[in-house]
């Protein structure tokens, strides 16, 4: 509180010596309403600094016309004309709002998931406001919804991985590269393929070796009736 005091003094020093009116107002974080401490004022005119206290507050000296700029730590710079010298509140954005917006589309489509809830913008915690945007007293934290969104986007992402995986043990699963490690052809290495093709989980396993496996699968396969190693034709 030394601080504030301090600056303060200073503050009606500079106004008495320079015949300039004082400038107040209070400095809130964006879309939170959070006063916010600390924050740097300066006069970029005549030089004059003041600083926010606890509740957000500042005075400074200054008159018509002057350019105010606000700076914090993790706070966007922003600057204010001077244009009466009524009480103003300022509303600086964190930087980390700064960043680009990334859009992540796991699957096109109408069914792609998505999550929108106007009351809140990144943030976890908003004030209470009535219809016209005015603070009615206490808070809303957004608890409930975050795991859903975390779990349904986590499903979406394995959906999305195993499609591609899929893909690749298709590529893989043909005649023209199982036919390098096993001796079989039409029917018979139509069946083995469809018998012994493997699943997302056999293939991604951290022992999976493609010759070994289809080493072991042959021998199964042998080992079937020859009844059993083709495939049986629907009737149309």
């Amino acid at each position: 509180m030394l601080k504030y005091y301090l600056v303060f003094c200073l503050v009606w020093v500079a106004v008495l010596a320079n015949g300039q009116s004082i400038i107040k107002g209070k400095v809130f974080e964006k879309g939170t309403h959070i006063a916010l401490t600390d924050i740097q004022v300066q006069d970029i005119n005549n030089k004059q600094l003041a600083i926010t206290d606890d509740n957000g507050k500042y005075a400074i000296p200054a008159k018509v016309g002057d350019v105010l700029v606000f700076t914090g730590f993790s706070y966007q710079t922003d600057t204010v004309l001077v244009t009466d010298l009524h009480q103003r509140e300022v509303f600086l954005l964190p930087k980390e709002h700064l960043l680009n917006e990334v859009n992540v589309n796991l699957m096109a489509g109408p069914s792609t998931f998505k999550f929108y809830d106007p009351q809140f913008h990144g943030q976890t915690m908003v004030y209470q406001r009535d219809q016209n945007g005015n603070y009615k007293g206490g808070i809303i934290l957004r608890f409930w919804y975050w795991k859903k969104d975390e779990k349904e986007r986590a499903r979406r992402e394995k959906i999305y991985e195993d499609g591609k995986i899929r893909e690749k043990i298709v590529n893989v699963f043909n005649a023209a590269t199982i036919g390098k490690y096993v001796p079989l052809q039409g029917d018979e290495m139509n069946s083995f393929i469809e018998l012994y093709t493997p699943d997302v989980k056999v293939y991604v396993s951290n022992d999976f070796n493609l010759a070994n496996y289809l080493n072991d699968c042959y021998k199964k396969f042998l080992k079937l009736p020859v009844d059993k190693r083709h495939l049986v034709k629907l009737e149309q």
